[in-house]
């Protein structure tokens, strides 16, 4: 009985280069929320609204009673209303709580900074109230020490995420790789088949290469590949690892990367036509990001110069095999 074949561990192809991949990390972090960004004219704008103070009518009911024998009869009468007593506060007293109530919300932080903010933002409600000496009754504080809570709250709310972005250098390509190479196909011979590795490439990065659509990661691999094209290598990216670009909606794999005569490294991506037709939000997100990608790239000076190229089933079949007609065709849509 023979032995199973073993794989065999492959490496890029004599001669072939290695890229590095400048892959643009980020975290996203919940931004931090001062007390200073809340304008003064705001705050000045909610404190008019406590202008007056407020008064709680007292409904007073006269009693009486009559007897006649056993029987008492009672009778009751509205009177005047009169004006609930509520126990008064002075302005410095009724600043410095107002200020204490801020530096409590836990949107606050709990500096020498955010207090001179507080400060002066609670001096901003206080003059929109038109106060300078007068003194406040219980309600129309407790009225004014909830819109000043509101007005920081609102406003914290509103604090946008803060977006860190650095250079995580990823060296392409992987190897070494193992393949049963009795099952591998070979290019120019053996018809597409998807998933299928193939073999026998001339500029291809590594010696295998596999693909997931034929009419356009099959299709863009021989145009990669052709004689007439200026492409030196190209490199299949895994659908998987680490050469990505990150995105809202998580981590976006190209299908190449390949290098021209003048050096340029091209990051290309080929999508059928009803995705693009229907402008599928997930595809255009992730074109707009790795645009942004290539921009940032470039300005880092260290990499090389970089371009994306995002090419349809209809641009692959309009080339006609041309290299120069790809990129003419992605690159003026």
């Amino acid at each position: 009985m023979s032995e199973p074949e073993r794989p065999v561990a492959t490496f890029r192809r004599e001669g072939a280069p290695r890229i590095v991949f400048p892959r643009r990390d980020r975290i996203v972090e919940a931004g931090q929320f001062s007390v200073a960004e809340i304008p003064h004219a705001r705050s000045r704008e909610k404190g008019r609204r406590f202008t007056d103070t407020a008064v709680i009518p007292l409904h007073r009911t006269e009693v009486d009673a009559t007897r006649e024998g056993e029987d008492v009869t009672i009778t009751s009468r509205d009177a005047e209303e009169a004006q609930a007593r509520q126990q008064s506060m002075k302005l410095d007293t009724v600043r410095e709580d107002l200020i204490e109530r801020v530096m409590r919300l836990p949107v606050v932080q709990r500096t020498r900074q955010e207090r001179n903010a507080t400060e002066s933002l609670v001096d901003a409600f206080l003059g929109g109230a038109g106060e300078k000496t007068s003194e406040w009754n219980d309600t129309r504080y407790r009225q004014a020490a909830g819109g000043m809570e509101s007005l920081v709250r609102e406003a914290a709310s509103q604090t946008r995420p803060v977006v860190q972005h650095w250079i995580s250098e990823v060296v392409l390509p992987v190897e070494p790789v193992d393949v049963l190479e009795s099952r591998a196909l070979r290019v120019g011979t053996d018809s597409y088949l998807e998933g299928a590795l193939f073999g026998g490439w001339k500029r291809s990065i590594m010696p295998y290469a596999s693909f997931d659509a034929k009419s356009t990661e099959w299709e863009i691999a021989a145009i990669l590949e052709s004689s007439a094209s200026d492409i030196e290598h190209w490199l299949r990216l895994p659908s998987t690892g680490e050469v990505h670009i990150p995105w809202d909606g998580g981590r976006y794999y190209p299908d190449f990367i390949a290098i021209d005569s003048a050096g340029v490294y091209w990051l290309i991506e080929g999508k059928d036509d009803s995705s693009v037709r229907r402008s599928d939000p997930d595809v255009m997100a992730k074109k707009e990001t790795a645009e942004v990608w290539v921009r940032h790239v470039n300005a880092e000076g260290s990499y090389g110069r970089w371009r994306y190229l995002f090419v349809t089933e209809s641009d692959v079949a309009g080339a006609s095999g041309s290299w120069d007609l790809l990129k003419g065709a992605a690159l003026d849509s």
